[in-house]
């Protein structure tokens, strides 16, 4: 089984990223948006929202620290919230490549993220 040292893994995952920021009420993503990037909240607050007759409803609000749309981009689906920030906030970006590093050398480690 191929494995990637910690070294790699921190190289990819320091170096390949992009900060964004977002000033309160900037939509990220909308309901069916395709999804190539997954983002780390460094500061700030995100909403996840769906619509239903007319009426928007929020299921959750993401603080500090969080891991968004990691899941979304795993299983490759469109986005299935609306996705926008309650307060100025800024987000660590990542692309899909990332992931598709770790899961082609290692998958074990890869299936428990």
């Amino acid at each position: 089984m191929k494995t990637i040292s910690y070294e790699a893994f921190h190289n990819v995952f320091m170096y390949k990223n992009q900060q964004v920021f977002l000033n309160k009420g900037d939509t990220l993503y909308r309901y069916g948006d395709e999804a190539k990037e997954f983002y780390i909240i460094e500061k700030g607050c995100i909403e996840l929202s769906t619509e239903f007759e007319g009426n928007e409803f929020v299921l959750e609000r993401l603080p500090t620290g969080s891991i968004l749309n990691h899941r979304t981009v795993w299983n490759e689906d469109p986005m299935k919230v609306t996705v926008k920030a309650t307060e100025p906030t800024y987000l660590i970006k990542f692309h899909i490549s990332l992931f598709n590093l770790v899961k082609d050398v290692d998958k074990v480690f890869y299936k428990n993220l």
